[in-house]
């Protein structure tokens, strides 16, 4: 997947930039920019990429992403009845850099360098009431909501099991000397995706990089934090998920249609990244409502 680097607009009379996006998919490109960014899906499911990690989603999906790490939320499967989300970017520079609380709350935010955090439980019930209140707040307004958001995320006074960190904070700059690195490492995801059905290797994607395997393995866990096949098995497993629910496939032809080779290969990593069985999955996802099969 291509990543695109987003230079967002000055905004004179605004220091929050408070979207409403309502549209038929979410189909954005992966894309990075220099503010922090709240994003709460109201409809729609479909994977969540952030930097090196791919993970389903569905209504209520509230997640804070650090400035420069890449990321979007693509629609997947049968076409839904909408795709609805509220977004909050904050710019570093703008706003918070002219806080003198900012440095100890940036550090606490982001402890552990993630690229991320999935907000969950009572906590996400709070913020999301300071986003609904939003839609109608003055710009003032906005900046008090979003304050307020941040200081919820910082000193939880919720379950610490709320707050879950996504992935490595890895940075999507757009300084010249990065240019290439990232067009390169842009080319094989786009190729993974393409065929991640079938069976893949980091042979391949050496060769198709042509590049060493030795040299390949080492540059693509430096710049994604994980190796290459973890990397597949993620965004197979995601792609997994998504079935289990949406259809009513049996276990075994899921499993192929995601590109495991055998269904105990593709026990093994889904319990890994889930800590259930895919069966035990589909059962308590259809019980909390998740999407009936089709």
């Amino acid at each position: 997947m291509k990543v695109t680097w987003e230079k967002l607009a000055p905004r004179p009379h605004a220091s929050v930039r408070f979207l409403q996006l309502n549209q038929q998919a979410f189909s954005g490109a992966l894309h990075a920019h220099e503010a922090l960014e709240i994003t709460w899906i109201q409809s729609g499911q479909g994977l969540r990429f952030v930097n090196e990690t791919v993970e389903p989603f569905s209504e209520g999906d509230l997640v804070l992403v650090s400035p420069e790490s890449a990321h979007t939320w693509t629609s997947v499967g049968p076409r839904q009845a909408s795709a609805r989300a509220l977004v909050v970017q904050i710019t570093e520079d703008d706003v918070l850099a002219q806080l003198p609380d900012w440095s100890s709350v940036r550090a606490r935010l982001w402890e552990g360098s993630s690229g991320a955090l999935v907000v969950e439980g009572q906590l996400r019930d709070a913020i999301t009431a300071h986003l609904s209140a939003m839609v109608h707040a003055s710009e003032l307004g906005c900046l008090g909501h979003a304050l307020s958001i941040l200081a919820l995320c910082t000193k939880n006074p919720h379950a610490p099991s709320d707050i879950r960190p996504l992935g490595t904070r890895a940075r999507w700059s757009s300084a010249p000397t990065a240019v290439d690195r990232r067009h390169r490492l842009e080319r094989l995801l786009r190729w993974t995706h393409q065929h991640l059905h079938a069976p893949l290797s980091a042979a391949q994607a050496a060769a198709f990089l042509h590049v060493t395997p030795a040299a390949f393995s080492r540059a693509f866990k430096q710049a994604v934090g994980k190796p290459f096949t973890d990397y597949v098995n993620d965004l197979r497993v995601a792609h997994a998920q998504l079935e289990l629910i949406r259809s009513d496939r049996p276990v075994a032809e899921i499993a192929a249609r995601c590109g495991f080779p055998t269904i105990s290969n593709f026990h093994e990593q889904f319990s890994r990244r889930t800590g259930e069985s895919p069966r035990r999955y589909r059962q308590r996802a259809l019980s909390l409502g998740a999407a009936a099969p089709r």
